[in-house]
């Protein structure tokens, strides 16, 4: 009888499993149009200069002026919109190339066509940030550049122990 009911529960537990696992696989993962966190980022109004508080902090820690932050403000919104558009142009094409890899016959240059697109919008994002930041650097004078730089430093190096510098 005990065995019986060791049995009993063992698949009890595997059939509930295997039903939550598929809830979980059937839910979608792409941060698409209906992604509740992409909404919740915009809500929040995370990608502008004045609502951002890392914005703010770097700001204070490099003791800018109201001139400076209304020049980096400027900037900011000047590069604003054009990486919105990129960004939304990268998810277009990405929903391009997933939708031409879920189809029944492989077309490979259609797939490379897509994929190297993806690869030039990626490079246009990365010189677009690049361009941003060289245009920050120009408001910022000597002593907030090599602070700024300092503070890059601490952010991505670590001393041996572990512990950042």
């Amino acid at each position: 009888m005990k065995k019986l009911s060791k049995t009993l529960v063992a698949m009890s537990l595997i059939i509930s499993t295997a039903g939550v696992v598929s809830m979980v696989s059937a839910s979608s993962f792409e941060d698409g149009a209906g992604c509740k966190r992409a909404a919740d980022y915009v809500a929040k109004g995370r990608h502008h200069y004045a609502k951002r508080p890392d914005m703010e902090r770097l700001a204070k820690r490099l003791d800018l002026s109201e001139e400076q932050r209304a020049q980096t403000k400027a900037i900011s919104n000047k590069y604003r919109d054009m990486k919105v558009d990129l960004r939304d142009r990268m998810r277009q094409n990405r929903s391009e190339l997933r939708e031409l890899t879920r189809q029944a016959d492989f077309d490979e240059a259609a797939i490379r066509r897509l994929a190297e697109k993806q690869g030039d919008l990626k490079a246009e994002m990365i010189v677009l940030r690049a361009r941003q930041r060289a245009d920050l650097g120009t408001v910022l004078t000597g002593e907030q550049r090599a602070r700024l730089q300092q503070m890059r430093v601490r952010k991505h190096h670590r001393h041996p122990d572990g512990k950042r510098l």
